[in-house]
This record gives C-alpha cells, structure tokens and sequence, in this order.
C-alpha cells in the first residue's frame, strides 16, 4: 500500500480516537463510552500497518476488548479498575509478544519508554515538502495558527479565572467551554493520542518510520543481553539448590500435616489449647499462608533460573522438587481457602473477601500451569498460559458480578441466622441491586435507596451502563424519590 494513504490513514484514526475520547469520558460516568474509546484505539492501531494479525497477537486483542466492554456491563469501581488495568497490559502484550518472561515485561514496558520518541514520531510522518521555498501561504499560516492557539488559550483561561467580567466575555463567546472542562477535555485527547502513537511504536509500525530513539534504544539492548545471557546465569549446583528445595518441601509437608489435624480433622484438642474459636483459629494466620503460596512462585521462577543441570538426573530432580512444592502449595491454598469459608460462617462475606477467594484460585490457577507445561516439557508455553489464565478468569469474576455475588452470600446467611449487616451492604455497587431485592421490603427500600444514589436520571447515552440502568429500574419500580440529573461536567 503507497506509503502516505497509510499515514494519512493512521494519522485521522489517531485524532478520531483522542477526540472520541475527549468528547464522550471527561464529566460523564463510566459506560460505553470506554468500549466505543477502546475500539478507536483499535483501529488506530490498525491503521499503522495493516497486516496479518498473529493468533496471539488476535487472542491478546480479544481479551482486552472483552474486559474494557464490562465498563458498560458492570459499575462497581473496583472491578471496572481491575479490568482496565488488565486491559491495558493487554494491549501491549498484544503489539509486543508474550512468547517469553523477558518479552512479556519488555512489551508490557516499551509504551511507556517510547513516549519520549511520539513528537519525534509523528514529526517524521507528517507529510514534508522539498525545500523551504516551495512552502506556501497556506502553510506559514497554519504554523502561526497553531504557535498562537496554545498562547491564547494559556493567557486566556489565566485571565478569565483573574476577571469575572472578561470571564463572562468568554463564556459568552463560548457558552459551553468551561475551564475546568476544556482542561479535562484537552488531557483525555492527548492521553488517548499520544498513548496510542507510543503503543504503535512499541509494535506496528508505520511504513518507514523508524525513530529509534537513545531511551528505547538502551532498554531493547538491556532486554536483549538478558535474554541471551539466560544460560549464564545458572550458577548455582546440585547440592546448592537441592538442599533449599527439600528443606522447603519438609516445612510445607509439617505445616500440612498440622493444618490436616485442625481444620480438615476437626481436632478440638489443639483448639482447646490454644483458647480460640473455630472462625478466630481460622482468620489467625491467613494473609501469611496467602503470602508464603504467592512467595512459592518467586521460588520456582528463581530455581528455574539459577539452577544449573548439567545432567538429565539433575534435571529431572528439580522437576520433581519443583513439582511436590507446587503440589503442597496447593494443600496448602486449599487449608486458605477453608480458613476463609469458617471465618465467612461466622462474620459474613464481604468485597475483600471475595478478593481474597479471587487471589487464591489465581494462585492456584498459575501453579497448575506450572505443573501442566512441566509435565507437557513446554516450558515456552508458561508466559501465554499465565496471562491467558488471568485475564480469563478476571473477565469470568467480572461476568459473575462480584458485588451481586457478595450479596446474595450475605442474604443466605439472613435466612439462616437472622443477622445481616445493612451498613454493609449499603456501600455496594449498583451492580448489587438484583440480589438486594431478595431482602424483605422493609430491609431493601433503605439499601436499595443508599446504593442508587448516586445514580443519575437521565444520563447520556454515551454513558449508558447495564448495571446502572437495571439499578435505576428498580429503584423506580420500588416508588424511591426521583433521582438526580446527570452532570455534564467535572
């Protein structure tokens, strides 16, 4: 394709997306005005170089695009960050590859490194002329419109916010330009743009556009030395790795063997002499087993590393070393994972817990993985099954509704003790309304009340969100006081 239609292509998809994201995101709630973002940054994308997507690059794309589609699914705030964020991490794995450790963090860094090379990026793709003394009228004035438009806007805004009277005069001359708004407004578009222009760098390319720049150029080199010298870092021997590998596999296996007695035993002797209730013995300790599983992947990753095989023996006693860690780090999350249950009996569920429900079967999820590509002697496959297997399972959690699912528990356990915390339920999301509804009328109007709030009437449709319309719905069919309107801006 001839070199400047793709530029001229990139370059009005990268305006098209910051001006969609200036116009619809700044002042109005979250909705699908991110998805419809989201897609132009796509295209964008795109439109750098069009060529044949890889699977991977394709599967990535998929993933990132399901996630930022739930900012008009779901609307509790923890969620929708989780899912953005991810989404992110998507997109640049997506232009940067994932086939290995060191590429994952490289992709997942370059956008940041190449945002230094965007001015000198775009500077090179714009269209050039010759000489100077073939430029035209036309183009001197563009230049003088475009060195003038930030000075009046700096002097102006300066003097509309120092004089009410020039500040009228302005709003006069344009009604709907407030100052905070304008400001929010121009951020998103350079945020959107020039985020988007350094994800291109970092992966597609426009046709001969090559900056190269010394920052990115120290950190590809950097990546580079370490990925070959991989090999070199093995320094460590049978005996100096295989010590600390039993050592640690015993104190697993002793832990488990307690951990068995108690919780999975039902042995009240230890309870007794330690003078605590079953949930109190349960909650006691849990943020640490959470922390030593998580602290199990670094020592797998770092015996992976270091570890020198000189023979196929060695080899295969690291594998099994590694493999009976993963294995008791399991039994392990399992003994969590019922500690959590017990304390839930007795004091309720919440958002955090169900956080903490999530991080363990995250856990879980990657030392399966770990214990598959083992076992299939794929170690390549560990990066893509790892990212597939968290975005996966945070695109299905955002699926399920969290905070509906915390509800519901909650409610259950109404029914069968009498005892529900109203005060809590109350800072859940909109997303909570369906199961809030469960509650008897006398409960759920004040609930229902608290958690719509915030809700606004009639809001644009670029902010339209499932979860808050639902919300809305029933706060109507429940005869509440009217809602307020929307607000336009910040």
């Amino acid at each position: 394709m001839n070199e400047s239609i793709v530029r001229k292509r990139f370059l009005a998809a990268l305006a098209g997306a910051g001006v969609i994201g200036a116009a619809f995101i700044p002042g109005f709630p979250v909705g699908i005005n991110f998805p419809l973002t989201g897609a132009a940054v796509i295209a964008a994308v795109l439109a750098a170089k069009p060529a044949m997507l890889s699977i991977e690059a394709t599967c990535l794309g998929t993933l990132g695009s399901a996630l930022v589609l739930m900012m008009a699914i779901r609307s509790a705030p923890w969620v929708l960050a989780a899912d953005l964020l991810v989404a992110l991490g998507l997109a640049c794995l997506a232009v940067g590859g994932a086939s290995s450790w060191v590429r994952a963090v490289r992709s997942v860094l370059s956008p940041v490194m190449r945002l230094i090379e965007v001015p000198r990026f775009l500077a090179n793709i714009l269209p050039k002329r010759k000489s100077p003394s073939e430029r035209r009228p036309v183009a001197h004035a563009t230049k003088g419109i475009a060195l003038a438009a930030p000075l009046l806007i700096i002097f102006g805004s300066l003097f509309a916010s120092a004089d009410p009277a020039f500040a009228h005069l302005v709003n006069a001359l344009i009604p709907r330009l407030g100052f905070f708004e304008f400001w929010s407004r121009l951020g998103v578009f350079l945020l959107v743009a020039v985020g988007t222009a350094a994800l291109v760098l970092a992966g597609p390319r426009l046709v001969a556009a090559h900056p190269g720049g010394i920052v990115y150029k120290t950190f590809s080199q950097a990546a580079s030395r370490l990925e070959t010298t991989h090999e070199r870092l093995r320094r460590l021997k049978t005996l100096e790795w295989s010590i600390p590998l039993v050592t640690v596999n015993f104190l697993f296996g002793l832990f488990i063997a307690v951990q068995v007695s108690v919780l999975f035993g039902g042995n009240s002797y230890v309870l007794q002499t330690e003078g605590l209730t079953y949930a109190e013995y349960a909650r006691e300790g849990f943020f640490q087993l959470i922390f030593a599983s998580a602290l199990t992947l670094g020592v797998v990753a770092l015996a992976s590393i270091f570890s020198a095989r000189p023979s196929p023996k060695d080899a295969s006693l690291l594998r099994i070393l590694l493999a009976a860690l993963c294995v008791l780090t399991l039994v392990v999350l399992a003994s969590s994972l019922r500690r959590l249950g017990l304390y839930e009996q007795a004091f309720g569920f919440t958002s955090a817990r169900m956080v903490a429900h999530a991080v363990i079967y995250w856990i879980g999820g990657l030392l399966v993985s770990i214990l598959a590509t083992a076992a299939l002697r794929r170690p390549q496959w560990l990066p893509r099954a790892a990212i597939g297997f968290t975005s996966l399972g945070l695109l299905v959690l955002t699926i399920m509704n969290p905070d509906a699912m915390v509800a519901n528990r909650n409610i259950e356990r109404f029914r069968y003790t009498g005892k529900i915390d109203s005060a809590y339920l109350s800072t859940l999301s909109p997303d909570a309304a369906p199961a809030i509804m469960r509650l008897p009328p006398t409960l759920r109007k004040p609930i229902l009340e608290s958690i719509t709030k915030g809700i606004a009437r009639d809001e644009p449709w670029s902010s339209w969100n499932y979860g808050r319309a639902r919300a809305r719905n029933l706060r109507n069919a429940e005869g509440l006081e009217a809602l307020p309107r929307p607000l336009s801006s910040f």
